[in-house]
Order: structure tokens, then sequence, then C-alpha cells
């Protein structure tokens, strides 16, 4: 097709009552649904030079178990104490308000329900079964060390496991987890919820259902390394899996103490409710880890995180929802060389005012979902991922602008290439407009892209403010590449968008009335890709 990039201006009107627009100074006729009021100007205007947003990536190649073995505190004999649950200094006002201790005394048999707690020094395995000395609490069995009670690490103390082959067995029936709230390091072995009744592993049943877990609360630095971790975590306030979180009690006694930190590296997380998860946690390295059918997400950092690292992570399996997500002002992150594929939601998502985040060189395909999601998140960036083979979108934006995408293949997904929209969730009952807020506004600036075999095509535009469009190569027989607001017009956009000579601009301007809401195709109501 013969391109005329003499076109410098293109204004497109849609009218309630005539449908018209403008375009070379003509006038034509053109029917639009009466619901919508709003008028767009398309421009070409100059190329800019992306290789300008190219993101510096952090080295990962510091992040290795070696590493974390020279970062492990050195062994030395300090207090083990025996305590009840109700008498910490941590855990009594966490659980006394809840069903908890409760169900903790029913499972270990005991009116008072106790855990073990290191008050000082840091030990190994060995060392911690010879000061707890009794197999009902902590067992060493030719197979396993099996903990039959919860362990717990104070601020003042140290937890190490670095015995290659080494396995723990969390006890299920029993109510066993490890917390931290000081120091711990776990590297080559293996970390199992276990049932002792049937001799297996915790296999997940139903999510209120207990499993062991690991949580790292604040203060503590937690790493872990070349382990397998399996058959851990519920639906239960930070009893997830494997998490770093704030701890509210620690907090109220001292409010300078550091957020929780550490390294997840080379291991492998199946079967675990969240694989991993956080919250208001600082500068913690997620790397090289697979993550295989898990429960609900693969990777879920959360709450105002902040620093984090994500990178060359396997995530796929997931059972409910997505490969990876991050929600609620988790800020100014690095997502790269991951690959989320399988899930039962979308691959990669950012939500909930996650601001400054780089998502770079990911691969995330056949996915149940979308590829690549960003709702109510705006100021982020994307380079060069693959996005493909996606039952729903490749790349969706929900209340969300200047959302930069660089260089990204955005192919054979199940609906669009691209879908940027505005909606209306003051309907979410799972949304806290105090905790959530949002503005309906929505527009992405995209470049280099390579484009081809979105089913449905490969942008649908629903009232987005701005829109720049940059060398696109869009491999297509058709050139009805818009849907959504821009339709009758695709043929015209696609010269512009396509062009290496100029960009496109398109803005709206709105001509007053009511707004209609997203469009079914835009919005789908699968409880899945909605966020979390």
């Amino acid at each position: 097709m013969k391109k005329n990039l003499s076109i410098l201006l293109i204004v497109l009107v849609f009218a309630a009552s005539a449908g018209l627009y403008v375009w070379r100074g003509q006038i034509r006729s053109l029917l639009a649904p009466a619901e919508t009021q709003r008028n767009y100007t398309a421009t070409s205007v100059p190329l800019v030079d992306i290789s300008k947003d190219e993101p510096e990536l952090p080295d990962i190649t510091k992040f290795t178990a070696d590493a974390i073995r020279g970062k492990s505190p050195p062994l030395a004999p300090g207090q083990v104490r025996i305590v009840p649950f109700l008498e910490h200094r941590f855990y009594s006002d966490t659980f006394v308000k809840t069903e908890f201790v409760p169900m903790m005394a029913k499972m270990q048999g005991r009116e008072d329900p106790v855990l073990i707690e290191i008050s000082s020094g840091v030990y190994d395995l060995d060392m911690l079964v010879s000061a707890v000395n009794d197999p009902a609490l902590l067992e060493k069995t030719p197979q396993a060390y099996v903990f039959n009670v919860p362990l717990v690490v104070q601020p003042g103390g140290g937890f190490v496991i670095s015995k290659p082959g080494a396995v723990l067995h969390l006890n299920a029936e029993t109510g066993a987890f490890l917390a931290n709230f000081g120091k711990m390091t776990i590297l080559d072995a293996e970390v199992t919820g276990w049932r002792p009744s049937q001799n297996a592993p915790a296999v997940f049943e139903k999510k209120d259902t207990f499993r062991p877990y690991l949580i790292f609360w604040s203060n503590s630095v937690s790493y872990l390394g070349n382990t397998k971790f399996s058959n851990l975590g519920y639906d239960f306030s930070k009893s997830y899996g494997i998490s770093y979180s704030t701890s509210p009690a620690f907090l109220r006694q001292d409010s300078t103490v550091p957020r929780p930190t550490g390294w997840v590296v080379d291991c492998i997380f199946d079967d675990i409710y969240y694989g991993f998860y956080s919250y208001e946690a600082d500068d913690i390295a997620v790397i090289r880890n697979t993550y295989s059918d898990n429960i609900v997400y693969g990777i879920d950092p959360h709450d105002r995180s902040r620093r984090l690292i994500i990178a060359g992570n396997k995530s796929y399996g997931a059972k409910k929802r997505h490969g990876i997500i991050i929600s609620r002002e988790v800020d100014d992150s690095w997502i790269f060389d991951n690959h989320t594929h399988d899930n039962h939601g979308s691959g990669i998502m950012i939500d909930r005012n996650s601001v400054r985040n780089v998502i770079a060189n990911n691969i995330s395909e056949n996915n149940g979902a979308d590829g690549l999601v960003f709702f109510e998140s705006p100021d982020n960036l994307t380079w060069g991922n693959t996005i493909r083979n996606n039952k729903k979108n490749g790349v969706r934006i929900r209340n969300s602008w200047n959302i930069r995408l660089r260089g990204d293949e955005i192919a054979n997904n199940g609906m669009y290439g691209l879908v940027s929209y505005t909606a209306d969730l003051s309907s979410q009952a799972t949304r806290d407009s105090v905790y959530d807020p949002y503005t309906q506004k929505a527009g992405f600036d995209i470049a280099d892209a390579q484009m081809g075999a979105n089913a449905q095509g490969h942008f649908q535009i629903v009232n987005n403010e701005e829109s720049r469009l940059q060398n696109l190569k869009i491999f297509s027989d058709s050139l009805d590449i818009f849907a959504g607001d821009l339709e009758s017009v695709s043929p015209v956009l696609y010269e512009a968008a396509t062009s290496d000579k100029k960009a496109l601009v398109i803005k709206q301007h709105y001509m007053g009335g009511a707004e209609k809401a997203i469009r079914d195709s835009a919005e789908d109501a699968d409880p899945a890709t909605d966020g979390e």
C-alpha cells in the first residue's frame, strides 16, 4: 500500500447525533454509537530516540548460593526457650484475638500451645535438637528433622541450615511453622509441609486447612538458596507459604526497626499457597527460582514493598491466578528475564498504584488470561518483552497512563495485541477506595513493537487521553488494526503508526455528555484477571 506521509493532521470527531469525522478536508458520514461522545485528533510528529529509555538492569550475577554462605552468621550457642504462645513477646497480641491459638491448642493437644524460641545465639539443626532435647517438639529421624511446633528466632538470634541434603519436615498436623525476627539462612536443603499420619507431604486440600509456612518479620534478614520448598501455606494472614512482612506487634514497640529483607536464590517452590509474598519489605532479590504449580500465585510482592529485583525466574502452573503480580504501591522495582507461562490468570500483572517499575526481557506466553497487565498503575516501562499465545490480550492497560512500551513482541494472542481503556471500579466489592484510589485516565506510548496474528486485532482503544505509536512492525493481512473508538478510521491510522519517518499521537477531546462504561470485550468479568 502506498503510504501518504504528507498527512500531518487527522481530526476524528465522534458525535452522538451525526457521527462525523474530518479527514483531508472532506466530511464523511460515520455511524457512531449514541453513547459515544468523544473526539480525537491524530497528528504525525517527529520520531524520538527510544534508546534513551533503555533501562540499566541490576547485575544479578552476585546473587548466588555461595554468596549466601558468606553472609551467614557464625554459629554460637546462646539461649533456647520453650515459650507459650500467649507469653511470647511478639506473638501474644498477634494471635490472641483470633481463632489461631485455640486451633494451635487443639493441634498440639495441650491447653497452652508452645513454640521453640531462639532468644540469642546462632544455631544449626543439630545444635537446636540438642538444646530443645524433646522429640515431641523437635525430632531428628533417619529421614528428616521434624518440627512438631513452631520455631521463632528472636531479634538477637539466628538459625542456619547449611547442611547439604538436609530435609526438614514441618508437621502440618501439630501446627509447625518457621518465623524469623533475626537472622535465618536456609541452604542446600529441602523444606516440606508433612502429614505424619499419612507419611506423606501436606498436599493442598482446602484454602482454610492449616499448612506449615515460613514468615520473615520486621528486623529480619533471611536468605534462601538452592533449596526445594513444597506443600506450604494456606489462606490466613501472612501464612501463605514464603512471606516477608512487617510485624504490627513489633512496630508498636519500636517504630524505627528496619523492614524485612533478604534473598531468594536458585530455589524451587512447588504446591505453595503463594510461592512468594511480601508486605512492606525492602530490597529483596528473587533470582533464578522455579515456581511451579502453586495454588494462587507464583510471585506476589504486595503493599509498599520497594526496590525489589525479580529476575531470571520461571513461574508457571499457578492454579488460580497469576505467574507474577506486584500489587498496591510496589514501586521502583525490576522484573526482568522471567518466563511466565501456563498460569490460570495472567503472566505478569502490575496492579494498584505500583509505579516506576521496569518490566524487561520477559517471556509471557500461554497464560489463561492476559500476557502483561497494568491496572491502575501509571508511570511504568517495558523493554524487549515477548508476549505471545495468551488466551486473552497481549497487553492490557486499565486506568493507567505514561505506560512506555519499547521493542516488545506481541503476537498470536487470543483477543487483542494491546487494550487500553478506563473503567469505573466503584462496584468492585474487594476494592478499598481509601487504600486503592485510582483515576479514570488511560494512555500509552508504544514504539518499535512487532505485532502479528492477534485474533481480534492489534489495538483496542477506548476513552484514552493520549496514545503515541512509533515505528510499529505490524504483520497483518488487514489494515483494520484498531478497534474501539478508532475502529472506523483504522486504515488511515495504519499508515502513520507503521511509518519509519514519523510517529503518531492520538489525543482525546471531550464533547460533553455521559460516558459509557467500558465495553464488555475490554473489561472481562473473569475474576482471575481482575487485579488480585
